[in-house]
């Protein structure tokens, strides 16, 4: 499974954030900020073999499951998080492709037109500065603006940002950047909440360790634990 072999979120932050601004231009040279944005690659939990990691658009807004592949209707899914794959031979030959570890529910994102080259340029950049492991592309199925993401044992809810309360204990670490005007746009990316530890460093995704069912139980636990800005759920 691609996915489990990506650093959890933790090992994020003690990275130095850089690359992105030339991926982001990669992106936008070739006209596609409709399309992608810049993905830092990582996990929450661990993905059982046989399934597979699938984003849905709900009312709360969107719900990321591990699903039984025989369970998906393979015409409603989409590659959603893609990232480059480097395999050796035996001979040391090398086979490079570009393949998905996250998934969408939902209308595919149409466009026809994208140029072979931009992958070749988006190659060449992720294996040169060994990127392979750290920087994907997101295919852009929906667009909230700034959204955070908050993970339970049985999935992630992803919501928008101006409806969550402001925690001094959390780090809100960014995992997908859109691009605009040829550069990253943080202030309307994707995070992830960190918590901090009596020192400030970063120990631990917000793992609520309790079982909810589905999005809307999801939604409500951050409502009782005083998560969430009154008047915006």
């Amino acid at each position: 499974m691609l996915l489990n072999s990506f650093p959890s979120e933790t090992a994020i932050p003690s990275r130095k954030i850089e690359h992105v601004d030339r991926i982001a231009a990669i992106i936008s040279d070739f006209g596609l900020e409709d399309f992608f944005s810049i993905a830092y690659l990582h996990r929450h939990h661990e993905v059982p073999e046989g399934k597979v990691l699938l984003g849905k658009l709900v009312d709360e807004g969107v719900w990321t499951t591990a699903r039984a592949i025989s369970d998906i209707d393979l015409k409603r899914t989409h590659p959603h998080v893609l990232s480059v794959v480097v395999q050796t031979g035996s001979d040391g030959s090398q086979e490079i492709r570009i393949l998905p570890s996250e998934f969408f529910d939902g209308p595919s994102q149409k466009h026809a037109d994208i140029d072979p080259e931009f992958f070749k340029a988006f190659v060449a950049y992720i294996c040169g500065n060994n990127l392979t492991s750290i920087i994907g592309l997101a295919v852009k199925h929906f667009d909230f603006g700034s959204m955070v993401e908050f993970s339970f044992p049985t999935g992630n809810l992803l919501i928008q940002k101006k409806e969550v309360k402001p925690n001094d204990n959390h780090l809100w670490l960014v995992t997908k950047w859109p691009v605009r005007s040829g550069a990253v746009a943080p202030e309307d990316g994707h995070v992830c909440a960190i918590v901090r530890d009596k020192d400030g460093n970063a120990i631990a995704h917000v793992k609520h360790e309790i079982k909810v069912n589905n999005s809307s139980e999801a939604l409500k636990y951050l409502e009782q634990r005083d998560l969430l800005l009154e008047g915006e759920e």
